[in-house]
């Protein structure tokens, strides 16, 4: 169309709208803030719980912690977390004389209440698992121990026999509780696969009859049962009701 002088007359063409791409562009951004700030959060969280753990349990070093959950800031406003994951390292137990370090020391707390800004935990069940090396165990030995299967491990070691020099071996089968701790039962010994009668059990008192306290567990867990597997001895633990304190 043009006017009554010609001259063509030039529409504008309306501009589209770009508030919608606009709007979704900024509800993006804020969902990323929040999860960057939920983890933020989480990474502090898991910091703090760790030293509380450290100095109320008096570990040797800080705890790996992990808190699961997500999102982690509606646990935190309410101070209720369903599991909470502590993975201690450097523990010793037993006497001073044969200390027993443990690989590691694997705690999952459930229904875990926090309070007084991670000073406080309390947790209704716990499971755990500490874990055990054979030359871990060797050293408290004081002699190589190496898996035998069937739920044994097996000693080596010269011992007499009729006045001569023979290399014996004895497997025995590991037996925890936290009140007699770490023992060894059940021992059969053998030179070159025969069976020896059973005062030869007496040469490997001094490796299988040491027991080894398990009492000062951390974590206020006991002892329920010990696992003998290829690659060590792994100890389970449970509890109930528990409370720790940062002093």
């Amino acid at each position: 169309m043009s006017h009554p002088g010609g001259a063509p007359t030039l529409y504008a063409r309306p501009r589209r709208r770009r508030w919608p791409l606009r709007l979704l562009i900024a509800l993006v951004v804020l969902v990323l803030l929040a999860v960057a700030a939920d983890r933020v959060a989480l990474v502090v969280a898991e910091r703090l719980a760790a030293d509380a753990f450290q100095h109320s349990q008096n570990l040797p070093r800080r705890p790996s912690v992990s808190i699961a959950g997500f999102p982690f800031l509606t646990q935190f406003a309410s101070g209720d977390y369903d599991n909470v994951h502590v993975d201690a390292a450097g523990l010793v137990l037993g006497h001073a004389d044969h200390p027993l370090r443990l690989s590691n020391l694997d705690v999952h707390l459930h229904d875990v209440v926090v309070t007084n800004r991670y000073h406080d935990f309390h947790a209704r069940t716990a499971q755990a698992a500490a874990r055990v090396t054979y030359p871990q165990l060797s050293k408290t030995l004081g002699t190589r121990i190496r898996y035998a299967g069937s739920g044994r491990i097996r000693a080596s070691k010269t011992v007499q026999v009729f006045g001569r020099s023979v290399t014996a071996s004895a497997s025995a089968v590991p037996r925890a509780s936290s009140a007699h701790g770490l023992t060894f039962q059940d021992i059969h010994v053998s030179v070159v696969g025969i069976s020896l009668p059973s005062e030869v059990n007496q040469a490997f008192d001094a490796v299988f009859a040491i027991p080894i306290p398990l009492g000062n567990l951390p974590f206020g867990i006991t002892v329920q049962r010990v696992e003998t597997t290829s690659t060590g001895i792994v100890i389970h633990l449970a509890g109930s009701d528990l409370s720790y304190r940062r002093a």
